[in-house]
């Protein structure tokens, strides 16, 4: 269970390499969906020249810029109906193997936790994974909102914040969005301390909400960036 007093991020373990393989660029494997049935931190602009514009962040597509993505690309041991989880980790590491006598591998919610991030892009994910499984694949976590502590959501809200500020710069003066609430909230650990963020808001002075989802990176003690944004179609975010 995640510690509900902070900090989030930056405390978990590099993971092990295990199931989580190096792409080369470009590499792409066809994996089919899974079926399953049923004072806030400031943003760092001093880099920028004097009238210089930002590049926007919004994308078309997001991008898996951090290769936390691609191995959910790929079909993974943990999906085969003959996974063995005692023989996924040496003999000698006798403290994994009693965690896995206390709670048996459950093959269905790490079949639903897989599919989540693999077909969301790690935004619709509120299934967890066994502690033993993080040792060796980068791992999304929801974070429920309203179970949370005051800490994780002051520090969701401020990303929220965060983000909905940068997303009108990159409008440049075209529109204005206001944050209505976080829908969603998933976070992934070191070593990339990111928040996948699924916002409802609305445009300035217009009552139709609308969806945005965002990646925000916030490296510890340093400032937040907003990394990517995209407005959603509606029959996406209904989805």
């Amino acid at each position: 269970m995640e510690n509900p007093n902070f900090p989030i991020g930056g405390t978990e373990s590099d993971p092990d390499s295990g199931a989580c393989c190096k792409r080369k660029r470009g590499e792409i494997d066809d994996v089919p969906k899974i079926d399953l049935g049923g004072e806030i931190a400031k943003i760092d602009d001093s880099s920028m020249g004097e009238g210089e514009e930002k590049k926007t962040r919004e994308v078309r597509e997001f991008e898996d810029r951090y290769d936390i993505i691609y191995p959910y690309q790929r079909r993974l041991m943990f999906e085969d109906e003959d996974f063995d989880m005692r023989g996924y980790f040496s003999s000698d590491d006798e403290e994994m193997l009693e965690g896995m006598e206390r709670a048996p591998y459950d093959r269905k919610p790490v079949l639903e936790y897989i599919s989540q991030v693999r077909n969301s892009f790690g935004f619709d994910v509120d299934a967890h994974i066994p502690y033993w499984m993080r040792q060796g694949i980068f791992y999304f976590i929801p974070i429920r909102l309203s179970r949370a502590g005051p800490g994780y959501r002051d520090y969701v809200n401020d990303a929220a914040n965060i983000a909905i500020r940068e997303i009108n710069l990159d409008m440049k003066n075209k529109t204005s969005f206001e944050l209505v609430e976080v829908a969603k909230a998933v976070i992934t650990y070191a070593p990339f301390n990111l928040l996948f963020l699924t916002l409802a808001v609305k445009r300035v002075e217009e009552a139709k909400t609308e969806t945005i989802r965002a990646i925000v990176y916030h490296p510890v003690c340093q400032p937040w960036e907003l990394h990517q944004w995209m407005l959603v179609k509606p029959d996406a975010a209904e989805a």
